[in-house]
């Protein structure tokens, strides 16, 4: 939650960079959140949240200095969020009534005073003619404020408004009407729009110049803007048909965003129809924004579950199930759509970790994407590489996978941190030792299982990590189908560089030299070579009690040894 556009995010991606040599970022979604609901899968499919803006970079002349130095540094909001603690998201500073949007307000009434012949002005009109749903989305913020501030559409009080864009043809009198009475209203929506866009794109191409690509998560669902803005693509009664992946431990059916209407791919006259319209909007966009993408919960766009909440239904359990669609969505929009880009299929990854991910595989397979795995759940007949890359029978839908045709990490966002993970690992002694040719008296300490966890991704091509399992936090990111203050708040303390490297000796953290050096030993059959004896000694160093906690120190602490044995 937050910019990548600062100096202190490309301070960190330089970093990772550097000790990790990591290819590419994948982020959150990026789209509107309040201070009720911080989940960023329940944001925006089109418009960015205002908290992806840095501030900073408005007192620049790239910026027309929208703001000063002072304007920032005096303001109520970064008074507030500095006194709060800077291992949490600052939620409460950032949407009080003078946080965040006080000071884009103020940055906003300064950008409306400069010269239309400026270039940030000039930017600003190519801006909204290349970006029409910035326009469309602005005339909801117009509708909330001729509403008295309710962001619930259905509850506007006239119909007309309600269901603007109910159709293909909107009335344009509502919209001269808004146009007229809320100007200032939809200008400003726009204005947050450009900025975040224009920064956005400039964070990309520092990340893309160190080598890192940047890749965009996509959430399945939608939010109250986005379903009001496309309402033919949605069940008539959208709230009460969503998606949803059944609990086998209850049977019941956890409920998420709005399902758009799966009958609404096709026209009666086989044209594209209005859920599929919205489908290729939404990626034709973050392939334009981004390097590639994450599919979330990709299986729902192949053999989507729709589900009545038990609030409007008294039969509990009753929930429509859509036919089996394969890669109509993910085939001839997705990939049609990455084509269209110049984006390669591998750089699109499917998240088929529930659900119906069994039935979808074969399908997912075809269309050239990575698929996700993890090993969090890893046991004697699922989650593990050797598993993965196991020959077996054709009809073994999770076996017989190429090393690089998928990418396996510990977890995601939603799942324990790795260091809870080894913590509770016991039963994974076995396989861990067995995978890795080590001995299994070396994995009863939680640290070392720790190591054997992280080695076993680099027994493959591609893996993921994330953010807090690198440093070796034990906080966890998500607890699904919880809102809480804990969910979403994580943030990278100022000092992280120093948090990571006190971590390592404590046995968390991404070793890599010790993980990468067990991973080959794995391949030799756990035979010791040159390198890995290099890898060691490397590893020695990182993991030393009386080890130095900076980069900066390190190469005067070790440059010379480092020389003689590298």
């Amino acid at each position: 939650i937050g910019t990548l556009n600062s100096d202190s995010a490309q301070d960190v991606a330089e970093k990772l960079k550097s000790f990790a040599n990591i290819s590419a970022i994948q982020t959150l979604p990026a789209g509107e959140i309040s201070g009720f609901n911080k989940s960023p899968y329940d944001s925006t499919n089109f418009s960015y949240g205002a908290q992806n803006i840095d501030l900073a970079k408005l007192t620049t002349p790239d910026y027309g200095y929208l703001l000063t130095d002072e304007q920032i540094e005096n303001s109520k909001y970064v008074s507030r969020a500095s006194k709060e603690d800077d291992t949490n998201v600052q939620y409460g500073a950032m949407f009080s009534a003078d946080g965040l949007d006080s000071l884009l307000r103020a940055a906003y009434a300064n950008f409306k005073r400069i010269p239309e012949t400026s270039s940030i002005k000039q930017d600003f009109e190519a801006f909204k003619a290349a970006n029409p749903w910035a326009y469309r989305d602005a005339l909801f913020e117009a509708e909330v404020e001729k509403n008295g501030g309710e962001r619930d559409f259905t509850k506007w009080e006239s119909a007309h408004d309600r269901d603007l864009f109910k159709t293909a043809h909107p009335n344009q009198n509502i919209i001269k009407g808004l146009e007229q009475e809320h100007k200032d209203a939809i200008e400003y929506a726009e204005f947050i729009q450009f900025i975040a866009d224009k920064q956005a794109q400039e964070a990309k191409a520092a990340f893309n110049a160190k080598g890192i690509k940047v890749y965009a998560d996509i959430p399945i669902g939608f939010s109250q803007k986005d379903i009001w803005a496309h309402q033919d693509a949605f069940y008539h009664n959208f709230n009460e048909h969503k998606f949803g992946v059944k609990d086998d431990s209850t049977s019941d059916y956890n409920c998420w965003s709005p399902a758009v209407d799966f009958n609404k791919l096709k026209n009666f006259d086989g044209s594209e129809g209005p859920a599929a319209k919205l489908l290729r909007e939404k990626f034709q966009l973050a392939f334009k924004r981004y390097d590639g993408v994450r599919v979330d919960a990709a299986w729902q766009l192949m053999e989507p579950v729709v589900v009545k909440p038990y609030t409007h239904n008294a039969n509990k359990g009753n929930h429509v199930e859509t036919k089996y669609i394969g890669n109509v969505i993910l085939q001839d929009i997705i990939m049609d759509e990455a084509d269209k880009a110049g984006v390669a299929h591998d750089r699109v990854f499917l998240e088929l970790l529930g659900g119906n991910s069994w039935n979808c595989l074969d399908d997912a397979k075809k269309t050239g994407a990575n698929l996700i795995h993890i090993t969090r759940y890893a046991n004697d007949g699922w989650g593990r590489v050797k598993y993965y890359e196991q020959k077996a029978p054709q009809s073994a839908k999770y076996q017989n996978m190429a090393s690089g045709s998928y990418i396996i990490g510990l977890g995601t966002h939603d799942d324990n941190s790795a260091v809870e993970q080894a913590t509770q690992g016991r039963d994974r002694i076995g396989l861990l030792a067995n995978d890795l040719k080590l001995n299994r008296g070396e994995l009863e300490s939680p640290k070392a299982r720790l190591k054997a966890m992280f080695a076993e991704l680099f027994t493959t091509k591609k893996q993921f990590i994330t953010l807090p399992d690198i440093l070796g936090s034990e906080r966890r990111i998500n607890t699904p189908n919880v809102i809480s203050s804990e969910n979403w708040s994580y943030r990278i303390n100022s000092d992280y560089e120093q948090e990571y490297h006190q971590n390592l000796t404590r046995g968390k953290g991404l070793n890599l030299p010790d993980a990468i050096s067990k991973a080959i030993k794995a391949k030799n059959n756990g035979q010791a070579s040159e390198l890995t004896r290099k890898l060691d000694r490397y590893a020695e160093i990182l993991s030393n009690d009386d080890g130095v906690y900076t980069q900066k120190d390190a190469d005067i602490e070790y440059g010379s040894t480092l020389n003689r044995v590298g």
